[in-house]
């Protein structure tokens, strides 16, 4: 079991926000390549062309697809959750850490289904 302090949880997302988020594996595979990231804002472009990567060595997709998906369902839908930062007239996604999207990333990676890529 994850355990946060009261502390941490004063700056999360709602478990119920977190695991609807995380439900799907594109969502997972953008807030895994954002959480790697040096970077703090990952441009769009680089966001799309990292995750069509990882889905195309698995025959899943092309670019455009991974794209007209982001813009459409994606991306506002982690925005609206407050998991992610997007700033449509820049064309970057800022990650907004949480402690429990963080604990259930790592612990969904540890057991194979970190970004249905596997």
């Amino acid at each position: 079991m994850v355990a946060l302090s009261e502390e941490s949880r004063a700056f999360d997302v709602a478990p119920e926000t977190a695991f609807e988020v995380l439900a799907d594996d594109r969502r997972r595979a953008v807030l895994s390549v954002l959480r790697d990231s040096a970077e703090t804002c990952v441009p769009v472009a680089e966001l799309v062309d990292d995750v069509a990567a990882m889905r195309s060595e698995h025959g899943r997709c092309d670019r455009e697809r991974v794209a007209v998906r982001f813009h459409h369902a994606t991306l506002p839908k982690l925005a609206d959750s407050g998991v992610i930062e997007h700033d449509s007239g820049e064309g970057t996604v800022r990650y907004r850490a949480h402690p429990f999207v963080d604990a259930c990333l790592d612990l969904l990676a540890e057991h194979g289904a970190g970004t249905g890529t596997n």
